[in-house]
């Protein structure tokens, strides 16, 4: 590998490093407000939204990776030819077939990421988000609202609320349940 493919190659990488980290930020903030929404609902535990999020990044990379590669790559050589390095590049005596093979080596390198990013790591992420949403779903109460520490904390204070009164307002007698259908003070 030459300097200058090198060259070249540094360039688009960090331009798509920086698109990828763009678009990631733009999608993890919607997919956050989703999580968030789902969590004020009682669906979700709280401390799973971090996680759940993290997961779905890694499902979302399949589809992200190569639009990133084609934004770096269409930025870079914008950026090269903008400060008319690609001029001096062929006044080097350096052919456009070049150029177009370095390009082109950059991207067969960077498919392999993305076949393993859509062959393994994805569907593992994807397992793992169907794996706390099933962990939650059953951890859930009748009322359907998943027990995190402020739905605990608030039945615990509303417990010790009506203790306070009934103690209060001496309601010492025992409820008998006499049959299915009504209750009867004795």
């Amino acid at each position: 590998m030459t300097i200058l493919e090198r060259y070249i190659h540094k360039e688009i990488l960090s331009k798509l490093g920086w698109i990828m980290a763009f678009l990631v930020l733009i999608l993890t903030s919607d997919k956050f407000v989703d999580y968030l929404a789902d969590a004020a609902a009682g669906n979700l535990p709280n401390e799973l939204i971090l996680r759940i999020l993290l997961m779905k990044m890694l499902t979302m990379l399949p589809q992200l990776l190569p639009i990133a590669l084609f934004l770096g790559v269409i930025i870079a050589l914008s950026r090269l030819s903008m400060d008319h390095e690609l001029i001096i590049i062929s006044g080097a005596g350096v052919r456009e077939r070049f150029k177009l093979f370095s390009i082109l080596k950059f991207c067969s390198i960077f498919s392999i990421v993305v076949f393993l990013a859509s062959f393994y790591v994805s569907p593992w992420a994807e397992g793992q988000v169907r794996e706390i949403r099933n962990k939650a779903a059953l951890e859930s109460d009748i009322t359907g609202m998943v027990p995190t520490s402020s739905t605990s904390i608030t039945l615990l204070l509303g417990d010790c609320l009506a203790t306070t009164v009934m103690s209060k307002r001496n309601f010492s007698k025992i409820i008998k349940i006499c049959d299915l259908t009504s209750l009867k003070l004795v």
